[in-house]
């Protein structure tokens, strides 16, 4: 993961791959393998819980950065525009897709 974090397009390709398992029926992980068949393709419990770890953490970063950058708009009110104003739009653009 790069210093930034994820970067979006990754980002949505996480959640686009992660986001249909909330939607189904609940997966069987009987098995002995701690894997599922999931949409053609092999899928371990192992790599799925990495997954969602990685996409709740970039989150928790995110909504982090983006309320230090709402308190920091609110500290420099008197000033019309500022780079935590910008750094906050692309924050919210960012957070749409949570």
């Amino acid at each position: 993961m790069a210093p930034e974090g994820l970067k979006l397009p990754l980002l949505k390709r996480l959640y686009a791959l992660v986001a249909p398992l909330s939607l189904k029926e609940p997966i069987d992980w009987s098995n002995t393998e701690g894997s599922c068949n999931y949409f053609g393709n092999e899928l371990k419990l192992e790599d799925l819980q990495c997954l969602i770890h990685c996409l709740f953490k970039e989150l928790d970063r995110r909504f982090k950065f983006l309320f230090s950058a709402l308190s920091d708009a609110s500290a420099n009110r008197a000033h019309k525009h500022t780079d935590s104003d910008k750094d906050m739009r692309a924050a919210v653009d960012e957070l749409n897709l949570f």
